[in-house]
């Protein structure tokens, strides 16, 4: 295995764990983290395309859509 593949799956999970350690530690301060089901999940993103292209016309040059981060929420909740 190279070294740039050895990197990537500790990088993942490095960042899985941020986020893990993070959101408890909004929640211990108090704050209600709301996490959508897998199905709303779905629904939201089945969405999310047309949203981009609805509102890129109303910015000047346009909006390009990047991968969102509840893509990786979604992702990382079945770990």
């Amino acid at each position: 295995m190279d070294a740039a593949a050895q990197v990537k799956v500790l990088a993942g999970q490095w960042a899985r764990d941020k986020v893990n350690t993070s959101a408890a530690e909004v929640e211990n301060a108090g704050v209600h983290i709301y996490r959508p089901a897998k199905d709303e999940m779905a629904q939201w993103l089945s969405v999310r395309e047309s949203v981009w292209q609805a509102i890129a016309g109303e910015f000047k040059g346009g909006v390009r859509p990047t991968r969102s981060t509840w893509s990786y929420v979604c992702r990382s909740r079945s770990v």
